[in-house]
């Protein structure tokens, strides 16, 4: 199953307030496991970038405050991630 993270460098589409309206301006960044997705999220966060969703192909969403409660839980199980293949 592939993860999308859509993510933004924090000065730019400082506009987007609803991330599902302007997904069509952000380039996914796809992952086959949900732990690279959040791994590779969290280094976002800790870079200043915005952060706005992570999509899976079963149509579940993660926004911004879920991701965050998310990888606050997870946080030593993500050590490594996301994987270099």
């Amino acid at each position: 199953m592939a993860h999308r993270l859509y993510a933004s460098f924090a000065s730019s589409l400082k506009s987007l307030v609803r991330f599902p309206d302007n997904k069509a301006h952000l380039t996914p960044i796809v992952y086959a496991e949900l732990d690279d997705a959040l791994g590779a999220a969290r280094n976002a966060l800790a870079r200043g970038l915005n952060v706005h969703a992570i999509e899976s192909d079963d149509g579940g969403t993660l926004l911004t405050a879920d991701l965050e409660r998310f990888i606050r839980r997870r946080g030593p199980a993500l050590i490594g991630r996301p994987r270099v293949y």
